[in-house]
């Protein structure tokens, strides 16, 4: 059958989400969405839980503690520290204003802090947005 799944809210221009389905929809339940938690243009703490979620904070200075779970964690500006706790997490950056270092003044004020990356914990960078074409350690390439 065909299922529609549509948002409650709508934009400036009305336009609402809106996905449709031609799969088993009787199986779609709320488990099978991840809650976004939003920062603000304050220094915040967003605090996950055990499950797995998407965490954006704003552009203030922000501690972001995603908890346990396969989480998305989203620096956003202003040099925010990123704790992805147990399970697959994955640090995006999706505007290179999100983390970098000024080379004019050798300033890392506006760069992010991830406390607790674990490769062999299968976390992942997701710089993909930034369309590199590669990439150096920092000190010399």
């Amino acid at each position: 059958g065909i299922y529609i799944l549509e948002s409650y809210e709508r934009d400036g221009n009305g336009k609402h989400f809106a996905v449709q389905f031609l799969a088993n929809s009787g199986l779609i339940t709320d488990a099978n969405f991840q809650p976004l938690v939003n920062g603000t243009s304050h220094n915040d703490l967003l605090e996950g839980t055990h499950a797995s979620e998407s965490l954006k904070a704003g552009t203030g200075r922000d501690n972001v503690e995603a908890g346990a779970g396969n989480d998305r964690l989203f620096g956003g500006a202003g040099g925010d520290t990123l704790s992805g706790g147990a399970g697959a997490d994955n640090f995006v950056y999706t505007r290179l204003s999100d983390s970098y270092r000024n080379d004019a003044s050798g300033t890392y004020s506006s760069r992010d802090l991830i406390t607790d990356f674990s490769g062999s914990g299968h976390d992942m960078i997701d710089v993909s947005a930034l369309s590199f074409t590669g990439l150096g350690n920092g000190y010399n390439g």
